[in-house]
């Protein structure tokens, strides 16, 4: 999962790349890629650095990781258990939210019961729904996060890394959330709950409201080792040292993680 250039606290000596103005490297196909992340990331990266940015690094894993969720989804709508137990979640939560409206005064009784009944028509097609926004929401977070990584690194840590090529070094971390995704559905089935994930959170009953469940699905060892390949493929193509890479990239995981538990965003259908 890690090489022996992780644990350096400096930039590890690289060769002179395009962008520095030496020869050009072969990329690796995207196979190579693929076998690279999972098995030998500095080496990936690297080769990632020295051969330059390709459309093809973050496109294809992309379409992996967006398509495994789709599955996902697919999976729990087509499976009885699962598809009710997402349904009385998202009913309760209608509920719940109706009940503060009409204790605000901002409804009547009535209202609710009108709006509740609206609601549960929209349930019927939610899962429709949630596969839209898988194909829309996911590129736009993953720009988004790629985005907040590159200004990170150019203005915090002073590297002249492009956003193509944090692009290029952020792609090929989703086969390992795919990976993730896939051992989460194997939880789900084990299980019998459409909340479990591959995480700490398997040890106690899902709960939405629960905020020791939501800590511990935060805890999940394919996330840490998302995130330890990440950090290797910053100190690559960024030429930044490990301590600050590492930093970066758990320090946002933490803040990340903090919402998730406190607010409740990330959370649910």
């Amino acid at each position: 999962m890690t090489d022996d250039t992780s644990l350096n606290m400096q930039p590890p000596e690289m060769e002179p790349g395009p962008g520095d103005g030496g020869p050009t490297v072969e990329p690796m196909s995207i196979s190579d890629q693929f076998v690279g992340v999972l098995s030998e990331p500095g080496a990936m990266f690297e080769n990632i650095r020295q051969a330059g940015p390709r459309t093809s690094d973050w496109l294809v894993p992309l379409g992996v990781m967006i398509l495994v969720l789709v599955v996902v989804r697919l999976v729990q709508m087509n499976n009885p258990d699962f598809s009710d137990q997402l349904l009385q979640i998202q009913r309760q939560t209608m509920e719940e939210r109706f009940a503060q409206e009409i204790e605000a005064g901002k409804m009547t009784r009535e209202q609710a019961d009108k709006a509740m009944e609206t609601a549960e028509k929209l349930m019927n097609m939610g899962s429709i729904f949630s596969i839209i926004g898988i194909i829309i929401f996911v590129p736009i977070v993953f720009f988004i996060m790629a985005l907040i990584y590159w200004l990170l690194l150019k203005f915090g840590f002073k590297s002249d890394v492009s956003y193509k090529m944090v692009l290029s070094a952020y792609g090929p971390v989703n086969y390992i959330g795919a990976i993730e995704q896939i051992l989460g559905l194997l939880m789900m089935f084990i299980t019998g709950s459409a909340l479990a994930t591959f995480s700490l959170g398997v040890l106690v009953t899902p709960d939405l409201q629960s905020t020791t469940w939501k800590l511990l699905s935060s805890i999940n060892p394919i996330t840490i080792w998302s995130l330890v390949v990440l950090a290797i493929g910053f100190t690559r193509v960024a030429k930044i040292s490990s301590t600050k890479a590492y930093g970066l990239v758990f320090a946002l995981w933490l803040i990340w993680t903090v919402i998730k538990v406190f607010v409740g965003f990330g959370f649910g259908t």
